[in-house]
């Protein structure tokens, strides 16, 4: 049973169709890096990519890394998430997900590679997508630092 529901699946589709042509390539290929997901409240914000894991390993390609990475620099108040999932089917609250957040990544055993950096899911925590949930809006309604 899937408990997260798109307000309209086909618009999303096109949305995404109409800003990967923006900005792109000699070739028209889109040249564009996405964020997975946001939430802001007042000066707070979560920012997060999901990833399928991939031989034991969440794979950030090197163009979406350097903006989270920028991001997470810059950003005063905020929470930046790697995601690593086994099954996107999986979207029950009590299902796992692997987290790391981008200032834990810094202590963290990684893998610079030349299609981006590596992370192994035993870098890692194995957590329900309902702690995310409860952690993001924790930091977002004032509860965390």
């Amino acid at each position: 049973m899937r408990e997260i529901r798109l307000y309209n699946p086909d618009a999303a589709i096109l949305a995404m169709e109409y800003t990967g042509g923006l900005v792109t390539y000699p070739n028209r290929m889109s040249r564009n890096s996405d964020i997975d997901f946001a939430a802001q409240k007042e000066e707070r914000i979560i920012l997060g990519e999901t990833k399928k894991i991939y031989n034991s390993e969440v794979r950030i390609p090197w163009g979406q890394f350097k903006l989270y990475n920028e991001l997470n620099k810059q950003l005063p108040h905020r929470i930046t998430y790697i995601i690593g999932y086994e099954d996107a089917i999986k979207t029950s609250v009590n299902d796992t997900l692997y987290a790391i957040t981008m200032d834990e990544l810094r202590f963290r055993p990684v893998f610079r590679e030349p299609d981006g950096v590596h992370i192994p899911v035993t870098s890692m925590s194995l957590l329900k997508r309902q702690d995310i949930n409860n952690e993001a809006n924790s930091f977002l309604d004032g509860f965390l630092p």
